[in-house]
């Protein structure tokens, strides 16, 4: 117990309760190392790549993160999750 403090989010779009955790993190357990991990199956990235501008993929909450994932995986536009180019999607996601 007490090793690894996790914040899970999806699409590595952080939110105020995120950053507050990483914060808590960093302030109260004085952590040496901060990872950010993606998958390569991600839905948030495929919804980016997908979703149209302007469409919204279905609620008001889910359209804030896509937009915020968009910028970061738009020269990957129209990449299934198949392509090799989903991978690096993904990476540069997790980048930005």
């Amino acid at each position: 117990m007490g090793q690894i403090f996790t914040i899970r989010v999806a699409g590595e779009v952080p939110d105020s309760s995120t950053i507050a955790s990483i914060e808590y993190a960093l302030e109260k357990l004085g952590p040496r190392l901060l990872v950010v991990l993606g998958h390569e199956s991600c839905g948030a990235v495929q919804a980016a790549l997908d979703t149209p501008a302007g469409q919204s993929v279905g609620s008001p909450d889910l359209d804030k993160m896509v937009e915020a994932i968009r910028p970061h995986v738009s020269e990957f536009s129209q990449t299934s999750p198949h392509d090799p180019k989903f991978r690096q999607a993904s990476k540069a996601n997790v980048k930005e």
